[in-house]
């Protein structure tokens, strides 16, 4: 699998403690992954990961066919989204969805057509 993100024996540390070990998965482009679990599982430091947030101290994380847990997080075009607190209430929902488009540089046309179409396949 080339197109999507894989996690391949991703451990993580944060103050010298252990709090990911050996997570691996891989989700082809297009699939949708949910992560769920109790509060303090994991859930978000992986994102972290992922986004280039937190430092991997063993494994490897590819996306599209690319190693980029070597990379820094503003070279890696992955951004994460959290579930509530980080929402601008003077914004709509479309203008929130689209908030990191328009920061990286997307023409205001294209941030707003992807944002709706996020919007739809959510639903909302």
């Amino acid at each position: 699998m080339t197109e999507g993100l894989v996690l391949d024996g991703v451990s993580v540390e944060l103050s010298g403690k252990p709090v990911l070990n050996s997570v691996s998965l891989a989700v082809q482009a297009g699939q949708r992954l949910v992560l769920a679990g109790p509060s303090g599982s994991g859930k978000s430091t992986l994102l972290r990961a992922v986004a280039g947030l937190v430092p991997v101290a063993a494994g490897r994380i590819d996306l599209n066919g690319q190693r980029i847990d070597t990379l820094a997080a503003a070279k890696r075009d992955v951004s994460m989204m959290f579930q509530s607190y980080a929402l601008f209430p003077h914004l709509s929902v479309l203008d929130n969805i689209g908030f990191g488009l328009r920061a990286r540089g997307t023409s205001r046309a294209q941030a707003e057509a992807q944002s709706q179409a996020i919007a739809e396949t959510l639903g909302i």
